[in-house]
């Protein structure tokens, strides 16, 4: 499953291995976007903060277990408020489909 929030793309499945995790979490941005290393490292450190920011807030009623892939998705190096509010509406996604599995 995925959803789409410019500038960020969320992928996730289900994880397999129910741990006491209740999501693992990975970061890319592409290098044919970005062909500096540290472009790439820049954008992904920024979305690594807004994550830790805004995770506890959305994922502590998690019923099962993710495996979350957030893609960035533009061709420059954006507003950092822009890419949190778009991370935090995929969390907010991520909850949703959530509570619907479980209905």
């Amino acid at each position: 499953n995925s959803t789409k929030n410019y500038p960020v793309r969320m992928v996730f499945i289900t994880n397999p291995t129910p741990e006491n995790i209740t999501a693992q979490v990975a970061f890319s941005v592409t290098k044919k976007r970005f062909k500096k290393a540290v472009d790439r490292n820049f954008i992904k450190r920024q979305m690594r903060e807004a994550y830790r920011l805004n995770r506890n807030n959305i994922l502590t009623d998690l019923q099962q277990s993710y495996a979350v892939l957030f893609i960035y998705l533009h061709h420059q190096t954006g507003n950092y408020s822009v890419l949190e509010a778009a991370i935090k509406k995929c969390l907010h996604d991520l909850a949703t489909f959530d509570k619907q599995e479980m209905k």
